[in-house]
């Protein structure tokens, strides 16, 4: 038989968990703090390589160094804000702040933080075209149909896998923008449809766009920074 704790102990204990608890929420705020702090790095770093196009010449050497540059710091800064918004939502004690703390698309019960267990690549596709035809719309006056293809998954089931909905949504909504100018400048009076063939293997999804001028690779880096 163990011997019952002591009240000392007890209070010890009590004591390292109001600690523990009283952390963690300042912990949360400082790193909420710290992610509006960067809010507009992206605008400002967009505004560094047009002010640097205009005062220097860039050759191509310089010009792979700033692409190479630029794409490691992007990505660190999507990772690091993953992590921050996986922390806020996960330990954050107020709901709004759970809710505030990702700019992205659904974020409901059954998500882990801003992992949905059972992401809809259907749903966040449409989502994603819908969006950009809206701006193909209001900029050409006309926008390209979408047509999805399903491979590995009958068309009336969902395909579904692991994922942050809105860093799916965000390389769509991109790709789909891309996708759109190029088709709108080659086909404006009658534009073919652009479509979108998803792929279900045994451990991952495979997502690509494709018209008759463009192909692109979902998986695949193609931000352009310097030339874009």
């Amino acid at each position: 038989r163990l011997p019952l704790p002591s009240p000392h102990q007890v209070g010890c204990q009590l004591g390292f968990q109001s600690i523990k608890v009283y952390s963690s929420h300042r912990f949360c705020e400082r790193l909420v703090h710290i992610r509006n702090r960067h809010a507009d790095v992206v605008q400002t770093m967009a505004q560094g390589v047009l002010e640097l196009k205009e005062s220097h010449e860039v050759d191509t050497g310089t010009e792979n160094s700033i692409q190479y540059f630029l794409d490691r710091f992007y990505m660190s800064r999507i990772s690091i804000r993953m992590l921050i918004n996986q922390h806020t939502l996960l330990f954050s004690e107020q709901l709004g702040a759970r809710q505030a703390s990702v700019n992205g698309i659904g974020i409901g019960g059954r998500h882990i933080g801003s992992i949905d267990p059972a992401c809809d690549v259907v749903a966040v596709v449409k989502d994603a075209y819908e969006n950009a035809r809206f701006l193909c719309d209001r900029y050409y006056l006309a926008s390209p149909e979408l047509e999805i293809l399903q491979c590995g998954v009958p068309s009336e089931r969902p395909m579904s896998v692991v994922y942050v909905p809105s860093h799916l949504y965000h390389m769509l909504f991109e790709l789909f923008k891309n996708a759109m100018r190029a088709v709108m400048e080659h086909h404006e009076d009658n534009p073919p449809p652009i479509q979108v063939n998803l792929v279900q293997g045994r451990e991952d999804i495979s997502v690509k766009v494709s018209s008759e001028f463009i192909f692109f690779d979902a998986l695949t880096t193609f931000y352009i920074y310097i030339n874009g």
